[in-house]
């Protein structure tokens, strides 16, 4: 081999490798989150397109969350599971980590003081009493065994 072949040679990563650290590469989001998390980063990129920002900045990403507060309406729990996709993404992708723009934590920090979340209501055991007494069986008969079962200690 002439001199730039043999470089060109042991510079190139071997097909069969650059599968096998795509593979990896791939695993690392959970399958049943990967639609999730690609659709969260193309809304991003979508956004930024439109934006004509050019970058990946602290300014850039800043201004998609607050974006995102403004015309989405998106709860602080909500914004924070965003940021976490894009930021998963961007890493994969990009081989950038926002995870150390302090302004961008410290808006998501910000936007959670004072938040309330909703809980969810939980049936009182009399109320759960009156189902299995008066819901019709056609209906919820699985639901009332199950509730039977669930609260036989």
């Amino acid at each position: 081999m002439e001199d730039n072949e043999e470089k060109e040679h042991v510079v190139c990563t071997p097909p069969d490798l650059i599968n096998a650290a795509k593979d990896a590469s791939d695993s690392l989001i959970l399958a049943k989150s990967r639609d999730r998390y690609e659709r969260t980063y193309r809304e991003f990129e979508d956004w930024r397109n439109k934006e004509q920002a050019t970058s990946y900045s602290e300014r850039t990403v800043l201004a998609y969350l607050k974006f995102m507060v403004e015309h989405k309406k998106s709860k602080p729990t909500s914004l924070w599971a965003y940021y976490s996709m894009i930021k998963t993404m961007l890493k994969l992708n990009q081989k950038i980590d926002i995870g150390t723009y302090a302004q961008v934590t410290a808006f998501l920090k910000r936007q959670g003081e004072g938040y309330e979340p909703v809980k969810a209501r939980v049936f009182e055991e009399e109320e759960m009493k009156k189902f299995i007494l008066e819901a019709p069986d056609n209906e919820w008969l699985v639901v009332k065994v199950c509730i039977v079962f669930m609260n036989t200690n």
